[in-house]
């Protein structure tokens, strides 16, 4: 008998997950359930023996929609991590809200899951109730379910689009930070546990000085997306302003060319080429800074999959101090290490990606400054020749509005060149030592002595 035909029937009755609440789970490349932590037993309403060996959707709620699973399928088996709001259905036919975060582990995975607490939520299961609808229409017209469920996910796309987002990836990356944030904002810390002793007190120590890393790195990385922020609006107005001395530089060739002087029309040819050049710098910099923010929020992002793996390990560990769990349930904290390791590989190569990008951005930002002094310079240049050579022309339509543009571009510039300063100034090299010392403790302290 499958998995869906032993599925109770849903009711209306919702159960609450709190919010120092968090589910921990591991399962095969398939789905099927490893391990489940004391909490995800309690919620789902079934015994610990039930859940081991099932496959995972066996707590499927059928109004879930299908695309939101094919998304999570596609990223996890392509070996990238998957957050996402998910409503699951309990034994007693009850449902509960979770929002989880599952990353490839070993030969399958590994999740952590937490109440929802922000209005991103609100907003996600909307989209859910209208992607819902679309596939139950697209299944009455006669289409198979892997087709309903890809129709799902091209219109979750849509649907993240319509709300601001590139993709549905760059709407996970910011949900999860959003929901990390709220947690810790309100949610009293688990290694707050002054009586604990023994090996459950050092790995408690071991969280908080994991915690204090992952910590300064969410700062330098606030830092980063509030100077881009600040640099984004203003590269836009000057690249407008940059296309309009560009055009005048156009015209000032094309009046040129009308002249026998070849002087004068090589002035303007060499004139044209630095605000094409800074033109083009400009929007190379635009582009670059969407790179930059995606990437801002790809760090955070695994910041936060640190913070739940740590606050997970750190919740084994205080439910042995608790007496809320048997002894050995630090015997899943060496999965929970070895997760935290790969979102340490992941946090380094995404800041040292980022110090790059960084650097691109502030020479991005220096060459500009510098082709549209030449440009300037040029035109100058060019001004003084055609007041000679082409006398009759009247050379106040040209010159008369560049003044004005390039006084706004070079207010705009030294504006730009002091937040690329300051952005390159707040770059900081990731100290891996500072992640690797507590994870090492934490591996020793768990980690089982071979017989």
């Amino acid at each position: 008998m499958s998995v869906a035909s032993n599925r109770p029937e849903p009711t209306a009755v919702e159960h609450v997950v709190a919010p120092d609440e968090l589910f921990f789970s591991t399962t095969d490349r398939r789905g099927v359930i490893r391990s489940a932590n004391s909490v995800f037993v309690r919620i789902a309403g079934y015994d610990h023996e039930h859940l081991v060996g099932r496959p995972h959707n066996i707590v499927r709620h059928p109004s879930m929609p299908s695309g939101a699973f094919h998304v999570m399928w596609q990223r996890l088996l392509a070996g990238q991590p998957m957050a996402a709001y998910v409503r699951n259905l309990a034994a007693d036919g009850g449902s509960y809200w979770v929002f989880a975060t599952i990353t490839p582990f070993g030969d399958g995975f590994l999740s952590v899951r937490s109440a929802p607490l922000t209005t991103m939520f609100d907003t996600v299961r909307d989209v859910y109730a209208r992607v819902l609808a679309a596939e139950q229409q697209h299944a009455a017209d006669g289409h198979h379910r892997a087709e309903v469920a890809r129709h799902g996910a091209a219109l979750i796309e849509r649907e993240v689009r319509r709300l601001g987002y590139p993709s549905y990836e760059a709407l996970m990356y910011d949900a999860l930070a959003l929901e990390v944030a709220e947690r810790n904002a309100i949610v009293r810390p688990h290694t707050d546990r002054p009586e604990a002793t023994g090996d459950a007190a050092e790995v408690l120590d071991a969280v908080r000085e994991m915690h204090h890393a992952l910590d300064g790195l969410d700062q330098h990385i606030v830092r980063y997306a509030d100077l881009v922020g600040r640099i984004a609006p203003v590269s836009i107005e000057l690249l407008d302003n940059a296309r309009e001395l560009e055009a005048v530089a156009e015209h000032a060739a094309d009046v040129s060319e009308q002249s026998e002087a070849a002087t004068l029309r090589n002035s303007a040819r060499v004139m044209r080429h630095p605000m094409h050049e800074a033109v083009v710098a400009l929007e190379l910099l635009a582009a670059d800074l969407g790179e930059v923010l995606h990437a801002l929020r790809r760090e955070r992002f695994s910041i936060s999959v640190a913070r739940l793996h740590a606050e997970m390990t750190g919740v084994f560990a205080a439910e042995s101090v608790d007496g809320l769990a048997p002894e050995d349930s630090l015997g899943e904290v060496p999965a929970l290490s070895t997760a935290m390791a790969d979102d340490v590989r992941e946090m380094l190569a995404g800041s040292s990606s980022l110090n790059g990008r960084l650097h691109t951005v502030a020479e991005r930002v220096r060459s500009a400054h510098e082709l549209t002094d030449r440009f300037g310079f040029f035109l100058t240049e060019w001004e003084r020749m055609a007041i000679r050579k082409i006398p009759d022309v009247p050379l106040t339509p040209i010159v008369g509005p560049v003044e004005q543009h390039l006084r706004a571009g070079r207010d705009q510039l030294a504006q730009l060149q002091q937040l690329a300063e300051a952005l390159r100034a707040a770059s900081a090299s990731f100290d891996v030592a500072r992640f690797e010392t507590p994870l090492s403790r934490i591996n020793t302290l768990t980690t089982p002595t071979p017989a």
